[in-house]
């Protein structure tokens, strides 16, 4: 099937799987052209729009925060199985320019 058969077919929801660097891009790529031809479609990777993302537990006990760097995009993601959490997750898209990347990750410890 081509993306725009994918796309145009009944989907519940997307997940895309890839490893770490140039596949992230490429699987970047791809569920955009699937939102392109699917608006409705869910995705599990989504751009953060906001200057920072969080993960946090559902007590609040304990949470994770990466800041939105300039010449990345910052990626969070999440699947649900079986009424569970089953990942979650926050990464950045770098451009294949880019030959240094720092970033910083804030974690909250409550009492």
């Amino acid at each position: 099937m081509t993306i725009i058969e994918i796309s145009k077919s009944v989907i519940l929801s997307l997940g895309i799987s890839c490893m770490s660097g140039l596949q992230i891009y490429y699987a970047l790529e791809f569920a955009k052209r699937i939102r392109e031809e699917n608006p409705e479609c869910p995705i599990l990777w989504t751009l953060v729009v906001a200057r920072e993302a969080s993960l946090s537990f559902t007590d609040e006990s304990l949470s994770f925060t990466s800041t939105s760097e300039h010449g990345s995009d910052l990626f969070r993601g999440w699947e649900k199985a079986r009424g569970k959490f089953a990942w979650a997750g926050i990464g950045y898209r770098l451009g294949p320019e880019r030959t240094v990347f720092a970033y910083t990750i804030k974690v909250a410890l409550q009492k």
